[in-house]
């Protein structure tokens, strides 16, 4: 996916930053932890139906969202 956008960071007020890891169970089970305890949280932009995957696509690729685009599998 690629680094954030710093501009878009800057214009928001805000510190973004990637990193790329491999996680382990156990890495996934502190970070489950902190999910649970309310300090880390993800930020949703839109839940598109399965069948407008290709607008969520789209939607992702304008790069216009902030937040995560997901797809409804119901």
């Amino acid at each position: 996916v690629g680094q954030p956008n710093k501009e878009m960071a800057e214009r928001y007020g805000v510190k973004a930053f990637g990193a790329y890891t491999q996680p382990d169970v156990k890495q996934f089970t502190e970070i489950g932890n902190l999910f649970d305890k309310g300090k880390v949280r993800v930020f949703t932009d839109r839940i598109f139906p399965i069948d407008e995957a290709q607008i969520a696509l789209d939607t992702f690729k304008l790069g216009r969202h902030i937040g995560k685009i997901g797809l409804a599998i119901v």
